[in-house]
Parts: structure tokens; C-alpha cells; sequence
């Protein structure tokens, strides 16, 4: 099944990798789910589903994409309407936008691209390019990823296998984590070896450490707190 993904100043990634063994030693073995997606294109991006822009005057820019052949989508209501999000963002009141959302059917495949277009009031625009203040004005595109909630389930388990430093379970094909199964079901001493690791990382393992996530979560809504108001980055704890 092909699904959507949004990203916001990000470039296109390239193919996702890794296929990681599902299921931990304690819990036995279980086969990967099979998808019809050609092995190419599984976990990788193939188009381009919409385009997110902030713009200075909605009705000009509606016009302007109408021009193009774009078609106005009735469903979407154009009114200016209440953003709590920007306003918990800047911690401000009184920050209004509107949105339009214009569609164009793509000749080749049949299906929708889409533009959404926003028009913001309430809160000044400022320029990014001094790098002292946010533009809510930045693209934002959503990529059509065939398999993404499987790709992503994929790279959760390897998330999860590392986490409990089992990262010898994790494999890169299909073929690969079909052998590792198979070892694992004829050689009870490895599974037993695995076993055994697993028992002896889970007291100072990640994925186990409830106290050492809690600091840490108490940590980031403190951080988040105090930056409040300020430029959106990234931060770690």
C-alpha cells in the first residue's frame, strides 16, 4: 500500500534501508510480512504527493495556480480561522490564518497533486535568511512512499533489537533474515547464547531503563519550556 509522508526542511532521503528480525530471541522467530511493491521501489521515495506554502495574499495566489490549471478544492474552507499552534509556538495571542487547497490531476498516473496554500495574519513573517527568527513561511511537501508503514515497522524492530544490544538480529534483505531464522530454529545453541545476552543486557539496557527515560522526558519538557518563544531546532538529552 502506498502511503504519505510529511517532511519539513528536509531534503528527499534516500532509500530506506535495513530489514530487521521482528521478533527478539525470548519471543521466538516470526516471518516478515510479504508486500506486493516491487523490491525497488519498497521503503523508497517515488513522487511527490502536495506542496505547503505560506503566501502573502491568498486569493491572488489562488487566482494565480487557477491560471495554471490548477482546481480549487470546495471542501477545503478558506476562512480565517483561530492557529493555537503558532500561537503556543511564539507564545502570543491573535494569530489567524486561512488556507486554500488547489489540486491538478497528474496525466500519467491519474492521481491528485496538490498545493496547499496559507495565508497568515497576527504574526510578522521575518526574514530567514539572518538566521536570528523562524518564517512560517517555509515549504513543507508531503513524499509518496510505497510500504511506509511496513518500512517503518522495519526500522522500528531494528530500533528496538539495538536498544537490547541484539544488533546481530538485524539484516539489510529479505534473504538475509530468512537464514538468520533458519539458524536460529536448527542451532538451539545460538538461540540459547542469544538468550542468555539478552538476560544479561536487559538491567543496563535502554529499552528497559524506565527511571533513566523518565529524567530524560522531564528533562526535554523542561528544555522545551524555556525555549519557548524562540527559534524551533533541535535538541538531545
Amino acid at each position: 500500500m502506498t502511503r504519505w509522508v510529511t517532511l519539513r526542511f528536509a531534503p528527499i532521503p534516500p532509500g530506506l534501508a535495513s530489514l530487521a528480525l521482528a521478533a527478539c530471541a525470548m519471543a521466538g522467530l516470526c516471518a516478515p510480512a510479504v508486500s506486493a511493491t516491487p523490491p525497488a521501489e519498497q521503503g523508497k521515495v517515488v513522487g511527490l504527493a502536495f506542496v505547503g506554502r505560506m503566501v502573502a495574499d491568498l486569493d491572488r495566489s489562488v487566482a494565480f495556480y487557477k491560471e495554471l490549471g490548477f482546481r480549487q478544492d470546495p471542501a477545503a474552507n478558506p476562512a480565517w480561522r483561530r492557529d493555537e499552534v503558532l500561537e503556543h509556538l511564539y507564545g502570543i495571542g491573535s494569530v489567524e490564518t486561512r488556507m486554500a487547497k488547489m489540486y491538478v490531476i497528474n496525466s500519467s498516473t491519474q492521481q491528485h497533486f496538490v498545493v496547499y496554500l496559507r495565508e497568515l495574519r497576527g504574526l510578522n513573517r521575518r526574514n530567514l535568511s539572518n538566521h536570528t527568527a523562524w518564517d512560517p513561511g517555509v515549504s513543507h511537501f508531503g513524499l509518496i512512499v510505497p510500504d511506509a508503514e511496513r518500512t517503518w515497522s522495519q526500522l522500528q524492530a531494528a530500533s528496538l533489537l539495538h536498544a537490547v544490544g541484539l544488533d546481530e538480529l538485524v539484516t539489510e534483505t529479505l534473504a538475509d533474515y530468512e537464514r538468520k531464522a533458519l539458524s536460529l530454529a536448527r542451532e538451539p545453541a545460538e538461540m540459547q547464547a542469544l538468550k542468555q545476552k539478552l538476560a544479561q543486557n536487559l538491567p543496563t539496557a535502554p529499552l528497559f531503563d524506565s527511571e533513566r527515560f523518565a529524567r530524560n522526558l522531564e528533562a526535554a519538557y523542561r528544555l522545551m519550556s524555556e525555549r519557548r518563544g524562540e527559534l524551533p531546532k533541535a535538541f538531545s538529552v
